[in-house]
């Protein structure tokens, strides 16, 4: 085995990253060689990627670390390339090879490449959840456990009752029935790259005026966001991966959805909704069109991803988690850690510290 550490993404054939992907125990479109590029194309810079790799001793690719480094305070962290818009993130290698891990972290701490490592959005069920938590009294690194986020997920397979149930459910048919007595309920589903860009811009702007009446201001008002997903549609159409649907009523679109398809399974990734059409539910109604035309098709689940919104609790039938990790190499940075951790998790102490963060901070400001 030998070890390698790229700073450039050309450096790495497509064709072996996704090989790599294609075998690993967390395999989703957000490991691809296509989504990283995309990510990078938009977001990254020239410097600062470490994507580590092992070969064997026939120069194939065994194991990757997609990371990229940040100087934060004077502390050089590493996170996974395209955090904040994956919701599962890994390092890259077949169950079997998970003790290149161990070779992977041993080089970034004999490099001085990192004092920290920030991995959030791990599958809790992958072997690296595992591995890494193995190393939480080693000498080189300390390891902090972060909080649990729940996915809920829709299985399919061998659960014929339960969607049955829920496809009978009264509010969505009385919804659907609505719809159709409009001219006619629609889903329309397309892989092709050019058909996906030429539609964007209703996503776009449909997904800004839905988030308007919530409060927070949608992604795609930021037009770099919007890139994004254009990048990623010319990356990732191409390979069958990325699934654009689209629920009409008389040929009007009255919601959207961009997600991916590994294998037999639908990553349900961001979808929205007219907001015109609230009153109606057309997000359920574009689930029950959705689930009933995956399920025809040989579909197995219907993954919704991070966040336990009330919407995908009401569909799913099953529910995994993402496990943050946090790998420091000082001790007294690990105890930092823990304490942030700690008053994350607590309400009374979140709400002491952000008072007193909100007391001190015009104190900062007359100092200046």
């Amino acid at each position: 085995m030998s070890l390698v550490v790229h700073n450039k993404l050309e450096d790495l054939k497509r064709e072996a990253w996704n090989g790599l992907v294609a075998g690993s125990a967390t395999g989703t479109a957000f490991q691809t060689y296509e989504w990283h590029r995309a990510w990078l194309d938009t977001y990254g810079t020239a410097d600062g990627l470490f994507l580590v790799c092992v070969y064997d001793d026939s120069g194939n690719l065994r194991a990757l670390s997609p990371l990229r480094r940040e100087e934060r305070r004077g502390r050089r962290v590493l996170r996974f390339i395209g955090e904040g818009r994956a919701d599962y993130t890994d390092f890259i290698y077949a169950p079997r090879d998970v003790d290149c891990i161990d070779e992977m972290l041993a080089s970034l701490a004999q490099g001085g490449a990192a004092d920290e490592l920030e991995l959030n959005n791990l599958p809790a069920a992958s072997p690296t959840v595992g591995r890494l938590e193995a190393l939480r009294s080693g000498r080189v690194w300390h390891v902090v456990r972060g909080s649990l986020v729940p996915c809920p997920t829709l299985l399919l397979k061998g659960q014929d009752s339960f969607v049955e149930r829920l496809l009978a459910k009264k509010s969505l048919r009385r919804s659907a029935k609505y719809y159709e007595a409009q001219g006619g309920l629609e889903l329309v589903t397309t892989r092709d790259p050019q058909e996906i860009l030429a539609a964007l811009p209703d996503f776009f702007d449909q997904h800004i005026r839905r988030w308007a009446l919530r409060g927070p201001q949608s992604l795609f008002a930021q037009q770099e966001n919007c890139e994004f997903y254009r990048r990623l549609t010319a990356e990732m159409a191409p390979t069958g991966r990325l699934v654009f649907s689209t629920l009409r009523v008389a040929g009007r679109p009255i919601a959207f959805h961009f997600g991916f398809q590994d294998g037999k399974t639908l990553v349900w990734y961001k979808p929205s909704f007219d907001p015109a059409e609230a009153d109606h539910y057309p997000g359920g109604v574009f689930l029950w069109k959705v689930i009933s035309a995956g399920r025809k098709e040989g579909l197995e689940e219907l993954d919704f991803t991070r966040g336990d919104e009330f919407y995908k609790t009401r569909f799913a039938n099953h529910v995994r988690y993402t496990r943050n990790l946090s790998l420091a190499r000082s001790r007294s940075r690990a105890v930092m850690l823990l304490i942030r951790e700690a008053v994350r998790r607590s309400p009374f102490l979140m709400r002491a510290a952000r008072a007193f963060l909100g007391r001190r901070e015009p104190e900062r400001e007359k100092t200046l």
